[in-house]
């Protein structure tokens, strides 16, 4: 393997990683402060670049790195050249909810009497 070879993956190793870094650190600081705002593209290209040293994020780059890694797509809601949205916690105020299966956990049955029949089932094992 040539020496640019090694340089561009160790480059592209380090890209990936300010990436994921950036996205977790803003998708925290979100969820700290209760927002789920849209962050600007450039400014999140800058602080990669800032943190990343040789690398150079581009907006083409981006687009690139968040179809093919995993862990990018699935942090990156959308995306556009303006604004990036980031895959929110689910707790934030206007977040969407989770679809929740309302039928798992929960009997048709009086919660008094399945406590009343447990009770005599204990009582009865005691003698």
């Amino acid at each position: 393997m040539l020496i640019r070879e090694l340089l561009k993956e160790s480059s592209e190793g380090e890209l990936k990683a300010a990436v994921k870094t950036v996205l977790e650190f803003l998708r925290n600081r979100d969820h700290d402060k209760k927002l789920l705002p849209p962050h600007s593209t450039t400014g999140f290209i800058n602080m990669v670049n800032n943190i990343s040293g040789s690398a150079n994020l581009t907006y083409e780059l981006l687009k690139k790195l968040k179809n093919s890694d995993q862990t990018v797509g699935a942090l990156i809601v959308d995306m556009d050249r303006d604004k990036i949205n980031l895959k929110p916690f689910g707790d934030e105020p206007g977040a969407p909810e989770e679809p929740t299966d309302d039928t798992v956990g929960t009997s048709s049955k009086d919660p008094t009497k399945v406590v009343d029949a447990m009770a005599k089932r204990a009582a009865g094992n005691r003698t």
